[in-house]
């Protein structure tokens, strides 16, 4: 037998143990009752389970699921329960390739205008043509 031919069959039998990745479709609808599954586990943990129904996934690509939440904290509860939530999740809908991005969701302040200075220049942003309004009826605000 060759050099390379013994080679090729090596490599053959290291592989020939190894069991072949799992890779079933599954929709967003079955992803989210095993989510929720997975989430009732941690009901005694009122925190942790709120961050995981409030929060739901969905499902970015056959295989990416992207998850929004709040804040850091909620973040890294989540980053922290990652592996335990794949593994649930791959098991449960028989695909190994799945897999969990987080993200926090960008909080919009909302401005508050409490003198009638502020108030104004609050709806002339949002109106321009108030500016000139009050310039020709010469308002003082």
């Amino acid at each position: 037998m060759s050099g390379d031919a013994k080679k090729a069959e090596e490599s053959q039998t290291v592989y020939q143990g190894m069991p072949e990745d799992k890779f079933n479709a599954f929709t967003q609808e079955q992803m989210l009752e095993k989510w929720n599954e997975f989430a009732n586990t941690y009901k005694e943990q009122p925190r942790l389970y709120s961050t995981l129904i409030e929060h739901q996934p969905t499902l970015e690509s056959d295989t990416v699921l992207k998850m929004v939440v709040n804040n850091l904290l909620q973040e890294n509860a989540i980053n922290e329960m990652k592996s335990d939530i794949l593994i649930f999740l791959r098991k449960e809908l028989e695909n190994d390739k799945i897999s969990l991005e987080t993200e926090i969701q960008e909080v919009v302040s909302i401005k508050s205008a409490f003198t009638p200075a502020e108030k104004f220049r609050l709806l002339s942003e949002m109106n321009p043509t108030l500016g000139q309004l009050r310039q020709m009826f010469d308002l003082d605000f």
